[in-house]
């Protein structure tokens, strides 16, 4: 297992419903990381801020299992949406 500090930017694929041209990206910064290469995992306990153009999600104890392109935060969540939630609030 190593440790590394920095930030990962896996490039995600743009929603159905937008017209993009380009990918659109979603950027993890961590200021410390594990790396578990043979299960293709990243994880830490320490802070994890998701940045993407409509949210931006931070987090402690967090896991990054790049085969599924999911991420688990378990401690202190914060969620934050740069758009309208028009539908979610009915």
């Amino acid at each position: 297992m190593s440790t590394r500090t920095g930030s990962i930017s896996p490039t995600l694929p743009s929603p159905r419903f937008r017209r993009c041209e380009e990918p659109r990206r979603l950027v993890f910064l961590a200021p410390s990381a594990s790396l578990l290469p043979v299960r293709n995992i990243l994880q830490g306990d320490s802070t994890l801020r998701v940045v993407h153009d409509d949210f931006e999600i931070t987090g402690a104890r967090w896991i990054y299992h790049h085969a599924e392109k999911s991420v688990f935060i378990r401690q202190d969540v914060r969620v934050t949406f740069h758009e309208e939630l028009q539908s979610i609030l009915r």
